[in-house]
């Protein structure tokens, strides 16, 4: 046996409609792949395909959807805690990575360990904000509505380490020194506090709120609210602008890849901000403002005011929500641990969900339903992904014949298909579901899904044939042009077969076809004068070899009629009142009935009607009369002609 050429056997191991696996192929160049190649007449399968958010936006565990359309593997969330107190306003992770959360309703602060959380401090203030380290492992906590900062040694025991003339203590950080920044409200103040607690005010700024620190390059930098707005804290102290927001509000700072970001609470913005003010919007929300910012790993997550929603920015281009709750309303606070695993707090109750995005994983994208809108058979399955090493992307398949494909019906999920351009191997259905399955090692890099195709040939569907010439008891004669329309939901490729048979016989004799046309010229005279039947049989066997469908019409009593009637004139001419004459006479035919007799004065343009003398020309023999009325002097002859139904 010869060897098959590779780029040959690519083409016969594609499948019908996929086209050769090249790898620099896009997905562009093979849109849906209709047949527009006029000279293909097989049916071709339908491609179902999904490219896009709106397609995948379905059932997602442990994977998301980014704003270019890429479906991709997301961090898995766990529950890490379930606080006793309503709201966590605050996560923060010490240098030695452990987890520490603030509280609201009763402004407590704990420790998250692994076997669950250790309280620290009740402050028995309303909101605990703002957590940091001191070098020597104590922990400094700010506080509303009284504006306290309270202490815990390494050894557990807490103070009060300040009392500030400010209702919040939204933000602090430590300094060069030894001793901390904090950021105020409701007057705006930035004050430093030194390790004996004496606070020393530094600046008044004119909004009210300061909510956010974040160091960069040594540069301390402060987010504020009523009236946002970043500053920049220069090497002499002094607090300058380089950016303002508005009427919107800096919900919070963050750090990645030596750039300064900056979430807003009120329109749901998330900004890239140099030193020198220049910015750039690098996502927006037209649904909700966001809370809280972290970074981790390298990308942004922003946790939203409403839909317990979560974002990912893996660049400033491509963003993906990797969280979200119809029942939690609010993402209160997030936080980054030691390794790079992203803690988020949620209210009512305070729960503490945490991902790694670096670690293992495994997520699952459920389609929606195909209809294919009646049985269908199943071509092949392809997808375009990314698969970093390590990481895998497979697909499963189910099928039912009801829209519901949990109600029992349907078939069990197939056996991954681990490679592009598999057979589908769900049995023949109206209705098909795909999963995708994404898994990873430990590590930042994740596996991604773009567009996801699949073939399918729905069950063939019959054409529809109607005749409009001749029409049934016609008669007709000499060439005679048969015509047809054809329709194909399908749009197959259509034949026509045309069988005539004599009243006297049972058996069709084809006469022409199959024709692609909807027409053809029939010459009556190879067929002797008589009444017969015509058959139309219409079939999609171009496009279905294997199951074809077909319409027939059969019509019966149209007559062949080549003979012309005979003639005969009964004279003399009798002279008539009007100076004319009256001429009888009578006509016959063998096949149809007579529908016209006429007459001329010979050499005249002119015919006149023979009166037939029942009243009526409806039948094989008629009767006439011929009424000349006056004639011109110079008539010699008249001319009479009589036709019957074939004309």
């Amino acid at each position: 046996m010869p060897k098959i050429p590779p780029e040959l056997k690519a083409l016969m191991d594609a499948g019908p409609g996929m086209g050769p696996p090249e790898k620099d192929k896009k997905p562009k160049e093979e849109e849906e792949e209709k047949a527009e190649d006029k000279g293909v007449i097989i049916r071709r399968p339908s491609l179902w395909v999904q490219t896009d958010a709106d397609d995948f936006a379905k059932k997602i565990d442990g994977s998301a959807i980014r704003s270019d359309g890429v479906l991709c593997l997301s961090p898995k969330w766990q529950q890490k805690a379930v606080l006793p107190d309503f709201y966590t306003f605050c996560l923060y992770a010490a240098p030695d990575g452990t987890m520490y959360a603030g509280t609201g309703s009763r402004a407590r602060v704990y420790r998250l360990d692994d076997d669950g959380p250790k309280l620290l401090l009740d402050t028995r203030e309303f909101a605990v904000h703002s957590i940091a380290a001191a070098p020597d492992g104590s922990l400094i906590t700010g506080t509303s509505p009284n504006g306290k900062i309270y202490r815990i040694a390494p050894d557990g025991e807490t103070s009060l380490l300040c009392d500030l003339d400010e209702d919040y203590v939204w933000c602090l950080m430590p300094d060069s020194d030894g001793g901390f920044l904090a950021g105020s409200g409701p007057h705006g103040k930035l004050f430093r506090i030194d390790t004996e607690g004496q606070a020393t005010e530094l600046a008044v700024l004119p909004e009210s709120h300061i909510m956010s620190f974040a160091r960069l390059d040594g540069t301390v930098y402060l987010g504020t609210a009523s009236g946002g707005a970043v500053y920049r804290v220069g090497e002499d102290g002094r607090v300058v602008p380089i950016f303002e927001a508005g009427d919107d509000d800096v919900a919070q700072l963050a750090v990645r890849h030596g750039s300064l970001y900056l979430a807003t609470s009120g329109k749901g913005c998330i900004y890239k901000l140099a030193a020198d003010g220049k910015f750039k919007q690098v996502y927006e929300d037209d649904n909700s403002g966001f809370l809280c910012l972290t970074a981790a790993n390298g990308r942004l997550y922003a946790g939203a005011g409403e839909e317990g929603k979560i974002i990912c920015l893996v660049d400033d281009e491509t963003a993906s929500v990797v969280y979200s709750s119809e029942t939690e309303a609010q993402v209160m606070a997030l936080g980054t641990g030691a390794g790079g695993e992203v803690y988020a707090a949620l209210p009512n109750p305070g729960r503490l969900l945490v991902a790694n995005d670096s670690a293992a994983g495994q997520g699952t994208f459920v389609s929606e339903v195909l209809d294919a809108e009646r049985q269908a058979r199943w071509g092949r399955v392809r997808w375009w992904a990314q698969v970093p090493e390590g990481c895998t992307v497979t697909v499963t398949t189910r099928s039912g014949n009801s829209d519901d494909p949990d109600d029992g019906s349907w078939s069990a999920w197939s056996s991954a298909y681990d490679r592009p351009g598999q057979n589908v191997a769900s049995p023949p259905a109206r209705y098909l579901q795909y999963r995708v399955n994404f898994s990873k090692p430990e590590g930042e890099a994740v596996p991604s899904l773009s567009r996801v195709a699949i073939a399918y040939l729905p069950g063939n569907q019959p054409p529809a044939l109607e005749v409009k010439k001749p029409e049934e008891a016609t008669a007709i004669r000499a060439e005679y042009e048969l015509e047809w329309d054809t329709e194909d939901d399908d749009d197959d490729t259509l034949e026509t077969t045309v069988y005539i048979a004599g009243v006297e016989t049972e058996a069709w004799e084809r006469i022409a076809g199959p024709l692609s046309e909807e027409k053809y010229e029939l010459d009556t005279t190879e067929h002797a004068d008589g009444a017969y039947g015509f058959k139309f049989v219409l079939s999609d066997r171009p496009s279905n070899p294997s199951d074809p469908l077909s319409d027939e019409k059969i019509l019966g009593g149209v007559v062949i009629d080549n003979t012309a009637p005979a003639l005969k004139l009964q004279g003399p001419l009798l002279p008539e009142d009007d100076g004319g004459y009256a001429l009888p006479g009578s006509a016959y035919d063998g096949e149809t009935p007579l529908t016209t007799v006429v007459w001329q004065v010979e050499g005249s343009d002119d015919w006149w009607a023979a009166a037939p003398d029942d009243g009526l020309y409806d039948k094989q023999f008629e009767r006439f009369t011929i009424h000349t009325g006056p004639l011109p002097e110079d008539a010699e002859r008249l001319i009479v002609r009589a036709r019957d139904s074939a004309g």
